[in-house]
């Protein structure tokens, strides 16, 4: 990505930080996690491979990190909808159970309907210069730790339980699943995209549906013409 100089973003706790990687390592150096330097390490190598993975995910596609939280959040809410039909309702709790995973997806469908919202103001945000400024503000780099760190763990105690009952397995599975695509949705929602873009599969793409279309109208007046 381009390096920018335009006005930075004003962040939390006076930090600043404009459109550039390399001033996202050093303001992320100089205001480490203080629960663990390491983990902020982490996340900072994760978060940096993420937006560059994502950005030329964009470049081949027109699909910003946006579009693909888009699609991991309606797949969270097709989960947890599964999980409602997959619990047993002869136990108890059951129907309170159900009623939470009910909201809980209306509630992820309504998020991802935002998320349109924020491409647009990503965009913006891009076009001035300013970087996301959830990639280091602290509170956000601590929630992006937590899942790092809690969805392995919750996935893990939800498998071996689900091993322990095996009527539960399925539901369980899926709520542990749901927690592993939070991560990555979360990632996501942190990176930069780059400026809005075709994107040149989708280009190719329709360069060979035009000549296509070229073609066969040359064949099909041509057999007019002999007819």
């Amino acid at each position: 990505m381009a390096e920018h100089t335009a006005r930075p973003f004003l962040l939390r706790k006076n930090l600043t930080l404009p459109l550039s990687n390399a001033s996202m390592r050093q303001e992320i150096r100089e205001h480490p996690v203080r629960s663990s330097d390491k983990l902020g390490e982490l996340d900072r190598v994760i978060l940096e491979r993420s937006e560059r993975c994502y950005q030329r995910l964009q470049r081949e596609t027109g699909w910003t990190n946006y579009a693909v939280a888009r699609v991991f959040i309606v797949v969270m809410s097709i989960l947890n909808m599964g999980t409602i039909f997959a619990i047993d309702r002869s136990e108890p709790g059951a129907l309170a159970s159900c009623a939470f995973l009910a909201f809980l997806s209306f509630y992820t469908l309504l998020s991802a309907a935002k998320i349109h919202g924020a491409e647009r103001a990503a965009f913006e945000r891009i076009a001035k210069g300013i970087a996301n400024p959830y990639k280091i503000d602290s509170y956000f780099r601590g929630v992006r730790i937590a899942f790092l760190i809690g969805s392995p763990a919750v996935y893990g105690t939800f498998f071996a339980l689900s091993l322990a009952s095996p009527g539960e397995m399925l539901p369980l599975l899926i709520a542990g699943l749901v927690m592993l695509l939070a991560t990555p949705t979360i990632y996501a929602l942190t990176c930069d995209p780059i400026p809005p873009c075709s994107g040149r599969l989708r280009e190719k793409i329709r360069d060979r549906l035009v000549a296509w279309r070229s073609a066969h109208a040359s064949v099909v007046q041509a057999a007019r013409g002999t007819a």
